[in-house]
């Protein structure tokens, strides 16, 4: 893979020297440890989670290994923000001109367009709802030498799928909080590029969106109790999949310690300049979460991103219930998921199936989650999904159904011996249902698009790129093990790709860093 960094940009401070509260052992309370957490004791049957975690002196830095490029930061809103957006500086020019291409080709329209939105849209309700991380991308995009706006467009750039076809609606809304300037500003722009839609208001995200762009991503497996994980405690795995375009930044392990009593100590997985964990996270106070997206999803709101109420959560929540109730407060229906989180010090997992109309939240103590990209909860699916996907849920003809039935499929295989290994055998799984024979397509969980000529966009540059699993003993020892490059050791040679499929040239022309096999690594 391309290093992206200079090792030159490893910066080394004093270690931090930390105290540990360990749930099962008091005597353990003063020894130095390399990471640090705060899975609080159990009180009268509840988890306290008051940070315990003590730290004596800040630092940044900067490690790569196998692929994946890990920075910590720590510190003030700010002051992370810029040690965040330094390290990571020489990687933001390539993200920016390969996101710029994609935007274009999606959309129709170029990056300027978009950081516009963010600065007249966007920015007004981060600066109102969120301060403290709109100060840590503002430090960001100081430290990478970049705009403001270009660091909140890579925030909020999830959502646009489901924001684009509803800006004429938002515009013409007499309730939303925009100037009549900005209206007129963008009922300009929607003019022009022919956005009317002959009259037609209803807006049609399928319409909104490049052919050949992705439409599933991610799979994932969470599971708890005697019944079906080896020791009864917590399992989870998670592969993310999309078009490689975007995939290919998204090797960036983000490790954020807030001053003390500001928040939990964050893990999570992001390109340069994420604040939050788009697919997949741990924290200090023994949580893990991740997602996978609900397909050609059309429902929207213009309220708060839902980066921005996923970081609240990662760096705030202290239960399952109040991560249910901070992704329901002034949702959107952005980057519309199934969110998975798992509880460690309660042994509890909870999924929440993120409409805007209809939401559906499930808790297990013994029992189990996937994800494949669409919902169990047929209100989502029959009235906030496009016509055409509500069939593929039940249809082994495609990636989500084939995927869904799969993975419940082989949570029954090994119900009571769950565990890590098992974990990494479902998640790189590649037998296809439909086809009756193990070996890797679109439809397969570890997904390669690349190489399936059958497929709704024949050969598209696409797949799955990672892989993680973690359970609860990782968690709460703040790490997890993870693959960066398609989750079974394939590889993906841009090159040699776009000289034998012509069709997907220009795109193969920005993709990088994916033609290693890399081994499964311990991040902490």
């Amino acid at each position: 893979m391309i290093s992206f960094l200079h090792s030159s940009l490893l910066y080394k401070y004093s270690l931090v020297y930390i105290t540990r509260r360990s749930t099962s052992d008091m005597t353990k309370t003063k020894k130095v440890l390399k990471s640090h957490h705060n899975v609080s004791q159990r009180k009268n049957g509840k988890s306290s989670r008051k940070n315990k975690t003590e730290r004596t002196s800040a630092f940044s830095e900067i490690k790569h290994k196998d692929g994946w490029v890990r920075i910590k930061i720590e510190g003030e809103p700010y002051n992370r923000g810029m040690n965040h957006g330094t390290l990571l500086s020489s990687m933001f020019p390539r993200m920016f001109e390969v996101l710029g291409f994609a935007l274009q080709k999606n959309y129709g329209h170029d990056i300027d367009f978009f950081l516009s939105v963010c600065n007249d849209i966007y920015k007004p309700i981060i600066h109102r709802n969120y301060p403290e991380f709109l100060e840590e991308m503002r430090g960001i995009a100081d430290g990478a030498g970049v705009s403001l706006n270009h660091i909140i467009l890579v925030n909020i750039f999830y959502g646009l799928d489901v924001f684009y076809p509803h800006l004429k609606e938002i515009v013409n809304s007499r309730t939303t909080s925009l100037s009549s300037s900005i209206k007129q500003k963008y009922k300009k722009f929607l003019k022009e590029d022919n956005h009317e839609n002959n009259g037609d208001s209803k807006p049609n995200n399928s319409d909104s969106r490049s052919k050949k762009e992705v439409n599933d991503h991610c799979s994932l497996i969470m599971a708890v109790g005697s019944e079906w994980t080896s020791d009864g405690k917590m399992v989870y795995a998670h592969n993310t999949m999309s078009s490689f375009l975007s995939g290919q930044f998204y090797n960036v392990i983000i490790d954020v310690t807030p001053p003390l009593g500001k928040g939990n100590r964050m893990i999570y997985q992001g390109h340069p300049g994420a604040i939050f964990a788009a697919d997949f996270f741990i924290n200090s106070a023994g949580f893990i979460g991740g997602n996978t997206t609900i397909a050609n999803f059309t429902s929207f709101e213009l309220h708060d991103p839902i980066g921005l109420r996923i970081r609240q959560c990662m760096q705030y929540a202290t239960s399952l219930e109040e991560y249910d109730t901070i992704l329901r407060t002034r949702n959107s229906g952005d980057y519309a998921s199934s969110w998975m989180f798992g509880d460690t010090v309660n042994n509890r997992i909870m999924r929440i199936e993120l409409g805007v109309k209809y939401i559906n939240t499930e808790y297990k103590d013994n029992g189990y989650f996937v994800g494949f990209n669409s919902t169990y909860d047929e209100r989502i699916r029959k009235n906030e999904c496009g016509n055409h996907k509500n069939g593929d849920f039940d249809n082994i003809k495609t990636s989500i159904g084939n995927r869904r039935h799969r993975l419940e499929e082989l949570m029954e295989k090994y119900k009571g011996s769950l565990n890590r290994d098992i974990a990494k055998k479902i998640i790189t799984d590649h037998y296809n249902i439909y086809g009756k024979k193990t070996r890797p397509n679109y439809r397969t969980i570890c997904k390669h698009a690349f190489v399936d000529g059958k497929a709704p966009h024949p050969y598209q540059p696409s797949g799955s790129y990672d892989a993680k699993v973690a359970d609860t003993n990782m968690v709460q020892h703040m790490e997890f093990m993870g693959r960066w490059g398609i989750p079974c050791g394939a590889t993906f040679d841009a090159a040699s790709f776009s000289r034998k499929h012509k069709q997907w040239r220009e795109w193969g022309s920005h993709i990088r860093g994916l033609n290693t096999k890399r081994p499964w690594s311990i991040i902490r």
